[in-house]
């Protein structure tokens, strides 16, 4: 009988051995650690396999997929002078737990949102077909202006194994970062969100940026401007051309015309 690989069967610390086949391939149970507890997965993100499946209204260059990415700097909102927005995902139940990349059940739900851009209001359905949806939380901001993170519990926990498909439906001009449906309650998944999270950027900053935006948008309206104003000169001299040469094409036949009736 082959022996074992000797790193199969020394002493190391779990979750520290380096790639060895000899080891993945074993029968021997895995020494891995188990995830701590209370990490608060955020079950709503791309990198635990949660899509977005419809939306009712997304600017350009705020698209509804920048929500799965969980980055501050990607946001989504609703086209201007909407009342309104809606937006479904399907989340991916029990995406290997044992990496913590999923869980079962969704203990809270929320967002992530831009400084003085939280909904004023949402209501959270669930639906285990995409089709008939049920509320699970009507959602109401105190203060749109208080922090990032909004999250607020369930009144009972949402089996993932029944229902994948989550619906929010978004009252106010928001401005987000994240959807976030956690598998934790409210308090201990802000806290972790809060501190695995980059620091949201100053209003200074966030005008700086509004500023190069609007002065990069003016040089553009400007360029274009100038090239409309180049392309209707140029239409205005085609046309004077045109015309002088249909001009002179007239004058041309009206005196051919008389040279004939001369030769008869």
């Amino acid at each position: 009988m082959r022996a074992r690989s000797s790193l199969a069967s020394s002493a190391v610390t779990p979750g520290t051995q380096r790639y060895d086949p000899m080891t993945v391939l074993s029968s021997e149970p895995s020494q891995s650690p188990l995830p701590v507890q209370g990490r608060s997965t955020n079950l709503a993100s791309a990198f635990v396999g949660a899509r977005i499946i419809a939306c009712s209204s997304e600017a350009a260059g705020c698209e509804a997929e920048n929500l799965l990415y969980e980055s501050r700097d990607l946001v989504w909102r609703a086209r201007r002078g909407a009342k309104a927005a809606r937006v479904a995902l399907r989340l991916s139940a029990a995406g290997a737990p044992r990496l913590g990349f999923g869980a079962d059940f969704v203990r809270s739900v929320g967002w992530r949102c831009a400084p003085g851009h939280a909904p004023v209001q949402a209501t959270v359905e669930a639906s285990s077909d995409g089709d008939a949806y049920r509320v699970l939380a009507t959602l109401r901001t105190p203060d749109a202006s208080a922090g990032e993170f909004h999250l607020w519990d369930l009144p009972s926990a949402l089996d993932l194994t029944k229902e994948r498909h989550v619906r929010f439906t978004l009252e106010g001009d928001a401005q987000l970062s994240s959807l976030l449906c956690c598998s934790d309650n409210a308090r201990t998944a802000v806290q972790a969100l809060a501190q695995n999270a980059t620091p949201p950027r100053s209003d200074n900053e966030e005008d700086e940026d509004a500023a190069a935006a609007r002065r990069a948008l003016d040089e553009t309206a400007d360029e274009l401007a100038r090239k409309i104003d180049a392309l209707r000169e140029s239409e205005k001299r085609s046309r004077e051309l045109f015309a002088a040469l249909d001009r002179r094409d007239g004058r041309a036949d009206s005196s051919s015309s008389t040279d004939q009736d001369v030769t008869r």
